[in-house]
């Protein structure tokens, strides 16, 4: 199964602009298992940060 997930900002950031790290690394455990049950993951950002 082929799984998009779209991220945006406000996912990946504090609201005073920095990274939210904790939550980066949450979002890669849950892709990483995804990937490892043998999912195709397309992950996509705006890439405005």
């Amino acid at each position: 199964m082929r799984v998009v997930v779209k991220v945006g900002t406000s996912t990946l950031a504090h609201t005073t602009g920095r990274l939210n790290i904790r939550r980066v690394e949450q979002l890669c455990r849950v892709l990483s298992d995804l990937k490892n049950a043998g999912h195709q993951i397309i992950l996509v950002s705006s890439g405005a940060i």
